[in-house]
């Protein structure tokens, strides 16, 4: 295995990055059985303790499905399906509810003060801007801008190649483990009433969220307007 220069971590940690750098890239695929720790500690020279250090890791952002008899099966990383540990909203059953995700523009912009700090970036770099919406039930119950430091190269910055990257988010790039989420009460301004189908001054959520990789760096920074209504309620996970 060849290890970066002057990397201090411990070893099984690297060796975690080198793996999610693997599932990323697509060397293991969803849904393909991979070797078993000790054919990979073999590959890599390391200890097979190492190693299963590094699978639990993997484990416990439900990378894998570790099934004694059958092997380890690497599953999907990518996408909404793998968002939904960060699902909030619940239905009256208690089902968690991610609604379907529309989004509505894709533009680039320059990072403002907060954002920058947020996204550990300069101020003034260059950010992809995400104007989203959810619905659910037919109605939309979540409107969202986000910001990306997912910036495509300057040869797929056209309408067609920014889409392309503002529905891909950070899911080519990195692995998201957590999630910071604040939320407050506000009132419904005109936008907001004129989206949710309510009155202005009507009382709506506003929720302020910082998705992180598994290496703590920022991948997203969204601020979002909420209507629960009578059908679904917000649930800390």
């Amino acid at each position: 295995m060849s290890l970066k220069n002057f990397d201090l971590r411990p070893l099984y940690l690297q060796v975690v990055d080198d793996f999610i750098g693997r599932i990323i890239s697509g060397e293991w695929p969803a849904g393909q059985f991979i070797a078993s720790e000790t054919e990979i500690s073999r590959e890599l020279g390391l200890s097979i303790g190492t190693v299963r250090r590094a699978f639990d890791i993997l484990d416990q952002y439900g990378l894998l499905d570790r099934s004694q008899g059958k092997g380890t099966l690497i599953l999907d990383a990518s996408g909404e399906e793998a968002s939904r540990r960060f699902v909030t909203f619940v239905d009256e059953d208690g089902e968690k509810i991610s609604g379907t995700l529309e989004l509505l523009d894709t533009k680039l912009t320059k990072a403002p003060p907060q954002i920058a700090k947020t996204l550990m970036l300069e101020e003034g770099a260059e950010i992809l801007q995400l104007t989203r919406q959810r619905v659910y039930n037919g109605r939309v119950f979540l409107t969202e801008k986000a910001y990306s430091p997912f910036v495509p190269p300057a040869a797929s910055q056209t309408a067609s190649g920014l889409k392309e990257a503002g529905q891909n988010r950070w899911f080519a790039h990195s692995l998201a483990t957590r999630m910071q989420e604040n939320l407050r009460p506000i009132l419904a301004d005109k936008a907001d009433a004129a989206a949710f189908g309510i009155a202005v001054n009507s009382p709506i959520l506003e929720l302020q969220r910082v998705i992180y990789s598994y290496n703590n760096k920022p991948l997203e920074q969204r601020t979002a307007h909420c209507y629960l209504g009578t059908d679904l309620r917000y649930e800390s996970v």
